[in-house]
C-alpha cells in the first residue's frame, strides 16, 4: 500500500448536463426592453448597462436617469413581478463600484452546477493554496472559489430543504479531491446522525463522525485545548502561526518532527448543541473564533434555526464570512447576514455569500452552489478508504475526550476547578433556586447560574442525594421534594460546617 495519499480521480463524479433550449441573447434583449418599458410607464427612465445570465437568475444592471429616487424604484417591486410574470425578484442598490442598480430575475430553466465542472476548472486555476474549495457559480455564470485558511471560519444558515447539507458535502468533497490528510484533518459533527456517516473511515477524519451532542461539546472543549497547545508550541518555536511553524519544520530537515495539519470542524446543526448547553458551546466557539486562526483550526457552523438564541452575538462576533440559504423572513436573513436578502432566495442551493471585512461592506455575492449526489459521495469515499495509507482516526484524541468528559472543571473557559467530594460552590444557590420555584431542570441551572451542562448535571445529582429533588430515569422528569424553608435549614447546616 502506498504511503502517500492517492487523490480520487474526477471520473468518479458525474458530468454536468447542458440546459435544453437555454435562453437566447435575443430573449434577454427582449426582457431588458420590456423591463425598460415597465419602468418608463411609471415615469422612471432607466438605461441598461449590462446583462448576465447565471445558473439560477439573470441579472440586469440598470442606470437610473438623474432625478430618479431610489425609493420610487423599490416601491415598484410588486408591479415588476406582475408584468415580468415572475414570483420573485431581487434588487441590489447600488451595484458595488457602479452607479447602477442590479435586478435579478429567476431563469425559466435553471442549470444544475455539477461539482465536477467546478473541480475541473480548479485543476486549471493553478491555485497556490491546497485549501481552496468550490462554492458554486455567481449570477454571471463565473465559478466562485474560496480558501478555507483565508475565510478563517464560516457561518451557514437557511431553512429546512434549502440546500445546506448538500453544500457542506461539496465543501468536504472539494477537500478530498485537493488536500492530503497530512495538510488538513476534519471533525464532522452530525447530530442528525445520517448526514455524514458515509465519511466514516476516510483518513482525513480525526474521529468517527460525532453524532452525540454531549460528545460534540467535548470536541469543542478539546479544540480549545488543542488551540492553546499549538499556540504555546509556536511561541516556543519563535513563530506566529501554523504556516510559519510548518515552514520552520520543513527547513530544519528534522524527520523526527512532523508538520501540523490544519483542522476543520464542521457542525451540521448548531441548535442541537445550544439546546444542550448554550453557555458552554457559545464560550467555546467564541474562544476558537477569536484565536484559532493562527493555530490552523477552522469552523464551519451550520443551522436551520437562525434565531438569535442559536446564532448569538457572541458566536457571530468573530466569524467574518457568512453564507445564507433561503429563509422565510427578513429577520432570519438579518440574523445570519446582518442584512436583508436571503428571504428572496429561490432555494435548492441559491445562496448569498458575505465575506465580511474581506469584501465590500454590506455586499453579498449571489451564488448557485454546486450539486453532488449521494452516489458520487459513496463512490469517492469508497475509493479513498480502499487506497488509504494510514489509520483514519487519532486514538490519542479519543483518550483526551474521555478525560475531558469526566473532568468537572471548566478550565477551558478559564473558570475555577471544583472538588468532586464536596458540595459544589453553587449547591446552595441551586437549592434555593429550585425550592423557591418548585421546579427543576439541568437547563434551568445552566441558564440561571451560567454554568456548563456537566456542572449543572453534577449539582442536580448532589441535590438528589440530599433529598431536595427526585430524578426519574433518564433525567426526563425532576420533581422538587423540599420546601424552601426546609432547604434553608440544610443550607445553614452546610455553612456552619465549613472550616473557618
Amino acid at each position: 500500500m502506498s504511503n502517500e495519499y492517492i487523490y480520487p480521480p474526477l471520473d468518479l463524479l458525474e458530468k454536468g448536463k447542458e440546459v435544453s433550449n437555454p435562453t437566447s441573447k435575443q430573449e434577454l434583449i427582449e426582457t431588458a426592453n420590456k423591463l425598460q418599458d415597465i419602468l418608463k410607464a411609471f415615469n422612471i427612465p432607466m438605461g441598461i448597462l449590462e446583462m448576465s445570465q447565471g445558473p439560477t437568475v439573470t441579472r440586469f444592471e440598470l442606470k437610473p436617469e438623474p432625478g430618479v429616487r431610489i425609493s420610487e424604484i423599490l416601491s415598484l417591486e410588486d408591479e415588476l413581478k406582475l408584468h415580468l410574470a415572475t414570483e420573485n425578484i431581487r434588487m441590489e442598490i447600488p451595484v458595488p463600484g457602479k452607479a447602477a442598480i442590479g435586478l435579478e430575475i429567476p431563469n425559466q430553466k435553471k442549470h444544475i452546477v455539477a461539482l465536477r465542472e467546478l473541480l475541473e476548472l480548479l485543476e486549471h486555476k493553478n491555485s497556490t493554496s491546497e485549501l481552496t474549495v468550490a462554492l458554486g457559480k455567481d449570477s454571471a455564470g463565473n465559478a466562485v472559489f474560496s480558501d478555507i485558511s483565508s475565510m478563517q471560519h464560516l457561518l451557514v444558515g437557511g431553512s429546512t430543504g434549502s440546500g445546506k447539507s448538500i453544500w457542506i458535502n461539496t465543501i468536504i468533497m472539494s477537500i478530498l479531491f485537493s488536500t492530503s490528510p497530512e495538510d488538513i484533518r476534519m471533525v464532522l459533527i452530525d447530530p442528525k446522525i445520517a448526514e455524514f456517516s458515509v465519511y466514516n473511515g476516510i483518513p482525513h477524519l480525526l474521529l468517527p463522525v460525532v453524532t452525540d451532542p454531549v460528545k460534540a461539546i467535548d470536541v469543542l472543549r478539546w479544540a480549545v485545548c488543542e488551540m492553546v497547545r499549538r499556540c504555546t508550541l509556536f511561541a516556543n518555536s519563535g513563530v506566529k502561526n501554523i504556516n510559519a511553524y510548518n515552514d520552520h519544520i520543513r527547513a530544519s530537515n528534522n524527520l523526527s518532527i512532523k508538520t501540523i495539519p490544519r483542522i476543520l470542524i464542521v457542525i451540521d446543526e448548531l441548535a442541537d448543541l445550544m439546546m444542550l448547553s448554550a453557555y458552554e458551546v457559545e464560550n467555546a466557539i467564541y474562544r476558537l473564533t477569536s484565536f484559532a486562526k493562527a493555530a490552523g483550526i477552522h469552523l464551519i457552523i451550520a443551522t436551520q434555526h437562525p434565531s438569535i438564541d442559536v446564532l448569538t452575538d457572541l458566536i457571530k462576533a468573530n466569524i467574518p464570512c457568512k453564507l445564507a440559504f433561503a429563509v422565510s423572513n427578513k429577520v432570519d436573513s438579518c440574523t445570519i447576514l446582518d442584512q436583508y436578502g436571503a428571504e428572496k432566495l429561490l432555494g435548492n442551493g441559491d445562496i448569498l455569500f458575505s465575506q465580511g471585512f474581506q469584501g465590500i461592506l454590506g455586499h453579498s455575492m449571489r451564488i448557485q452552489s454546486a450539486y453532488v449526489s449521494d452516489t458520487e459521495i459513496k463512490n469517492v469515499t469508497e475509493f479513498i478508504k480502499k487506497e488509504a495509507f494510514c489509520s483514519p482516526y487519532d486514538q490519542d484524541i479519543e483518550q483526551e475526550l474521555k478525560k475531558i468528559h469526566f473532568d468537572e472543571s471548566d478550565y477551558y473557559l478559564d473558570l475555577p476547578i471544583y472538588n468532586n467530594s464536596d458540595p459544589d460552590e453553587y449547591f446552595i444557590q441551586a437549592g434555593v433556586l429550585v425550592t423557591e420555584r418548585q421546579r427543576a431542570s439541568i437547563g434551568m441551572l445552566q441558564r440561571m447560574l451560567k454554568i456548563s451542562y456537566r456542572r449543572a448535571e453534577r449539582i442536580m445529582n448532589q441535590l438528589s442525594e440530599a433529598g431536595v429533588v427526585s430524578i426519574a430515569a433518564g433525567n426526563h422528569h425532576i420533581q422538587v421534594l423540599m420546601t424552601k424553608e426546609r432547604f434553608r435549614s440544610i443550607a445553614n447546616t452546610i455553612e456552619n460546617d465549613k472550616p473557618s
